[in-house]
């Protein structure tokens, strides 16, 4: 359930974060996955602006300290995303939505199931790491015992949107794959290339939310 990314390619979305909780006035936002909590502060300065909160979920505790004029609108859920989803309250709507937690293909297609019903029309989800292929490279490996060193082959992680060769259906991008494959009656996204990509969506066939958000129930949700 960690973001597969080091903190700056995260954290290089947080201005878009910070920019969409603000244009949107999100008062319930979401945050799935969050490790040292570079995308958790722009949430929350977000959440300040709109008078909202942040409820985040990690299989480990964040090593996200709040400035103290936010902590009261940050709520830390240690568990499995699946679960946390799955145990929500019918009456919780998100606004807003940051999916950066395990990117297999299964994980992400059950949590977007998942998270439906919590959404209304005008909701986004934003998803991280939508442009992540994985390519093999030749290096050399020292070994530990001083031998010399030996050619092994590898995997890493690339942006495939920089290489223009690979063919933009390849599917070994689990987060992209999961976008793709929603229907396009009921969801519509974009994404960004930057950072390893970010993708927006929305889903559209999803109700309007007609009440207004007042006040604060006992589990730290805007109802």
């Amino acid at each position: 359930m960690h973001t597969i990314s080091s903190p700056g390619e995260s954290a290089c979305h947080r201005p878009v974060l910070a920019a969409h909780a603000m244009q949107i006035g999100a008062r319930n936002i979401l945050e799935l996955g969050a490790l040292h909590g570079d995308t958790t502060l722009p949430l929350l300065l977000g959440a300040y602006y709109s008078d909202g909160h942040v409820h985040t979920v990690d299989m480990t505790p964040s090593k996200f300290n709040p400035p103290a004029m936010l902590k009261a609108r940050w709520h830390m859920h240690q568990g499995e995303a699946h679960m946390f989803l799955r145990n929500l309250p019918a009456h919780v709507i998100f606004d807003l939505v940051w999916l950066d937690d395990e990117h297999s293909y299964e994980h992400v297609v059950t949590e977007l199931q998942a998270l439906a019903p919590h959404l209304h029309r005008d909701s986004i989800v934003l998803l991280h790491d939508t442009a992540v292929g994985v390519e093999h490279e030749e290096v050399d490996l020292v070994q530990s015992d001083g031998g010399s060193p030996h050619h092994q082959r590898v995997a890493v992680h690339v942006n495939f949107f920089e290489l223009p060769y690979v063919s933009m259906s390849r599917s070994d991008c689990g987060v992209l794959r999961a976008v793709r494959e929603l229907p396009v009656e009921s969801w519509e996204h974009v994404t960004v290339t930057a950072c390893y990509g970010a993708t927006m969506l929305r889903k559209k066939d999803a109700p309007r939310r007609e009440q207004k958000l007042l006040v604060v129930d006992a589990d730290g949700y805007m109802v």
